[in-house]
């Protein structure tokens, strides 16, 4: 969900599970956000994994790479 151009997450419940921090994330052609529990966050113009919790738990790259069966893609 967008809040004031910052993405977040929202439970079934429209409640935030992680508050809108992101200038993008990449699910708009994915059935689930998380993958293996992780998700593609844009900072910038820089991409980052965050976990569930929204921690970004990487560096932040060019471009991000998706993940299928708990391998990275490429």
């Amino acid at each position: 969900s967008v809040v004031n151009k910052k993405w977040g997450f929202m439970n079934k419940s429209t409640k935030f599970i992680i508050s809108p921090q992101f200038d993008g994330l990449d699910f708009m052609e994915r059935k689930h956000n998380f993958i293996a529990g992780l998700a593609v966050a844009n900072i910038g113009k820089k991409y980052a994994y965050i976990n569930k919790s929204g921690k970004v738990i990487s560096g932040l790259f060019d471009h991000a790479e998706p993940f299928s069966e708990g391998r990275l893609l490429k």
